[in-house]
């Protein structure tokens, strides 16, 4: 028995670090906890079956005292953790039943399958642990992608080995006559049945709560990338500038002696080339008061070819009611979209992009414009023109999920050789 307590121990131990990564503060607490334990059972006072829950009690406490967090998440993590050491006990136990023990050992067949069940237990979530300190960060990442890629099957499995147990239950209950066993069959398929139920709903839970997880880390790596190029480009423009400003007094030279000699035409084409130098440094930066904005309209933009005209026109002066990933959601995807559309566009035609801020006391508008191959009015649904239809053609729908979160209004339509956009939403709420 005191091998047994010594195991359990251990196993509750490791089952903690490897299920939440904790770390007990008081290890000595669990091996005083068995003080009473072993005094009761050198004194035989709880019998051969309340030696066991005296022993789980004085685990469990020692457990709950040694841990180092807050009393409700203590509470959360011992069940959670009891509930999976339980039920691995209680499987590698029914292997155990088919073992036949010689005639000494049937005097201590019970604690032998006690403690032989503890021992797999625990060597199972040692070696777990083990591998895990093992694996690197990318292979962690992997794991993890799988797990929450096999949540849902993982659940509906759980779910049909409830319904043979409850069938199971149901084809006993027909064969034996037992009043108090059928009334024990009865509550246990109701509870089994809840259970399913809200398994269920628990899967289709997890399904959406990993898909917006997935979409949230997709745009926050997409802001980092566009706040890398954006300062990228800031600096290339402020490089640029600086030497613009260098050069300015040979320009105005080269000026003055053009207007000395009366060559008119040539002093027109050389501001003109002036005009388009102070041109293509202000394509490198253009500036909405928004710094979001500002790193997707830049990295976007600049992917365009020289021959689209470029358009942005007003500022945003106040805050906003969306984060900086709801502001990714939206402009990236309208922006993006609009960007791929010009690029399959044929050069050499009237190819455009637009966009408009305004912004009043409570709302704010976004009118973003673009240039379209098709010259066909459609107001119908818009369909993604992509070979991956299933990956793509969502940009749309996350986008008017967020607007409609934060109570806006998007309009979506098309014009003659025009896709047009327009979004209004509500200005961050000031508090005095």
């Amino acid at each position: 028995m005191a091998v047994i307590y010594l195991v359990e121990c251990l196993k509750y131990r490791i089952g903690y670090f490897l299920l939440f990564s904790g770390k007990l503060s008081k290890k000595w607490i669990m091996l005083i906890g068995g003080i009473p334990f072993f005094t009761a059972a050198f004194l035989g006072s709880p019998g051969e079956d309340g030696i066991y829950v005296l022993m789980y009690f004085c685990v469990v406490v020692g457990m709950f005292l040694a841990m180092q967090s807050k009393l409700s998440v203590r509470i959360i993590q011992l069940f959670t953790l009891c509930f999976v050491l339980t039920c691995m006990d209680g499987l590698f136990g029914n292997f155990l039943i088919f073992y036949e023990p010689g005639q000494r050992m049937k005097i201590y067949l019970e604690d032998f399958q006690y403690l032989a069940s503890s021992l797999m237990t625990g060597g199972v979530i040692l070696l777990v642990s083990f591998i895990k300190s093992r694996l690197r960060e990318d292979h962690n990442k992997k794991l993890l992608s799988l797990a929450r890629k096999g949540m849902q099957p993982m659940v509906a499995v759980m779910a049909v080995s409830m319904l043979f147990t409850i069938s199971g239950l149901g084809y006993a209950k027909d064969h034996i006559e037992n009043e108090k066993f059928h009334m024990i069959v009865n509550w246990v398929s109701t509870i089994s049945l809840l259970g399913i139920g809200m398994l269920g709903i628990f899967a289709i839970y997890i399904g959406n709560v990993n898909q917006k997880m997935e979409e949230m880390v997709r745009r926050e790596l997409e802001l980092q990338d566009l706040q890398k190029r954006y300062y990228e480009a800031l600096l290339e423009k402020e490089e640029d500038t600086r030497k613009y400003r260098h050069d300015m007094d040979n320009h105005l030279l080269c000026l003055n002696a053009l207007v000395d000699d009366g060559d008119i035409p040539m002093l027109k084409e050389y501001l003109m080339e002036m005009k388009g130098q102070m041109d293509l440094i202000q394509k490198r930066g253009y500036v909405t008061g928004n710094k979001i904005l500002d790193m997707i309209l830049n990295y976007y933009i600049s992917l365009l070819a020289e021959d689209v005209t470029v358009s942005v026109e007003g500022k945003l002066h106040t805050a906003l009611s969306l984060d900086e990933m709801e502001l990714c959601t939206i402009y990236a995807n309208l922006v993006q979209n609009a960007v791929e559309e010009i690029g399959r566009q044929r050069k050499g035609s009237e190819r455009f992009f637009a966009i408009q801020i305004s912004q009043g006391k409570t709302y704010f508008q976004t009118e973003i414009r673009n240039s379209v191959s098709d010259g066909s009015q459609e107001e119908e649904t818009f369909r993604t023109s992509k070979k991956d239809k299933r990956n793509h053609g969502l940009g749309l729908k996350n986008v008017e999920r967020v607007v409609k979160d934060h109570g806006g209004s998007l309009e979506v339509k098309k014009e003659r050789f025009c896709f047009c956009v327009k979004v209004v939403l509500r200005n961050a709420e000031i508090t005095v």
